[in-house]
C-alpha cells in the first residue's frame, strides 16, 4: 500500500468504507476477513469506559501530520507480507542457545527501529484485534501509535496456525497512555515527531483461556508456538545473510493467559533455531 492507505483508512473513518463482522467472527460472505467498521469508536462511551478515544484522536492526528507530509513520505510503501511454515524440523542436541539480552520493565517494544530490528505485535488472528471496538492491549496500542496500520485491518486476512504477517515501512505519529490505569486529567493522545519506518510481524499465541493454562506445556501447543514463532522470523526475502534481533516480550501473557517464563523460552527456542 502506498498512498491507497490514506483513502482506506479516511474512507472507513468516514463510513465509506466497511465492512461488518457477524456475530463475533467474520462475516460469512467475506470467508477470512475481518470486520473494518468505525461505528463503535464513533459510539465510545468515554465516560462509562473512564478513558479516552485513544483512537480516534490517533486517526485524526494522522490526518493532520499527513496533510503536511511531502509527498515522497506520503507514497511509500506499506509492505505487508504473509510468511508460511511447514513443520519446523527440531534440531540436534548440540545446537545452543542464541544470546539473549533482557531488558527492565517499561522498555518499549517500539524503542527499537531500523531494519535491524524485527518487531513483534503481540496479534489476534485477526489483524487489528479489538482496535475498531476499543480494546487497549498490546496490539491495539501499537495499531494507535501507527495509525496507518489500521488500513492493513481491510486488507488482511485472518492468519492460520501456522502463519505470521511482517508489516514494513510502517512510521509512528502519535504517542498515548492507553493501556495503563490512568486519571482522566493524566490521559492523552497527542502527535509525536515522525518516527523512522519500522519492520513488525504479526503473531498470534494461542489462547488458553478456556482450554485451561495447564494445557500450555502440553507437546501439542509448546510445537504449534515454535512453528507459529519461527514463522515470524522468517526473512521476506531469503537473503540467509542478513540477520536482524527480535525485539519481544510478553507475547500471549495476557488474557490469552500464558506464562512469561514458558514463552520466553519458546520464542527463545525459535531465534536459536532460525
Amino acid at each position: 500500500l502506498s498512498s491507497r492507505k490514506l483513502e482506506i483508512l479516511a474512507a472507513g473513518f468516514f463510513g465509506v468504507l466497511h465492512r461488518r463482522w457477524s456475530e463475533g467472527t467474520a462475516d460469512p460472505g467475506n470467508g477470512d476477513m475481518p470486520g473494518f467498521n468505525f461505528s463503535k469508536l464513533w459510539q465510545y462511551d468515554s465516560e462509562r469506559w473512564e478513558t479516552k478515544n485513544f483512537v480516534l484522536m490517533a486517526v485524526l492526528i494522522f490526518f493532520g501530520q499527513a496533510s503536511r507530509l511531502s509527498d515522497e513520505i506520503l507514497d511509500e510503501n506499506l509492505t505487508i507480507t504473509r510468511k508460511a511454515l511447514g513443520r519446523p524440523e527440531l534440531p540436534n542436541s548440540d545446537l545452543g542457545f542464541c544470546p539473549v539480552e533482557l531488558m527492565e520493565d517499561g522498555v518499549s517494544i517500539h524503542s527499537f527501529g531500523g531494519k535491524e530490528h524485527l518487531q513483534a505485535d503481540f496479534a489476534n488472528s485477526y489483524l487489528g484485534g479489538g482496535v475498531l471496538s476499543g480494546g487497549g492491549t498490546q496490539e491495539e496500542c501499537m495499531f494507535t501509535e501507527f495509525p496507518e496500520l489500521l488500513a492493513i485491518i481491510y486488507v488482511t486476512e485472518r492468519m492460520l496456525p501456522h502463519e505470521a504477517v511482517e508489516i514494513q515501512g510502517a512510521r509512528r505519529y502519535a504517542e498515548h497512555t492507553m493501556g495503563g490505569r490512568h486519571a482522566w486529567s493524566e490521559q492523552f493522545c497527542r502527535a509525536t515527531e515522525i518516527g523512522a519506518p519500522i519492520d513488525a510481524v504479526a503473531l498470534d499465541a494461542v489462547s488458553f483461556g478456556r482450554k485451561g493454562p495447564h494445557k500450555q506445556y502440553w507437546p501439542d501447543y509448546i510445537q504449534q508456538d515454535i512453528r507459529k514463532c519461527s514463522a515470524a522470523l522468517l526473512l521476506p526475502e531469503m537473503d540467509k545473510t542478513f540477520r536482524r534481533k527480535f525485539v519481544t516480550g510478553l507475547w500471549g501473557c495476557g488474557a490469552f493467559r500464558g506464562e512469561p517464563e514458558l514463552k520466553l523460552l519458546i520464542q527463545w527456542i525459535s531465534c536459536s533455531m532460525e
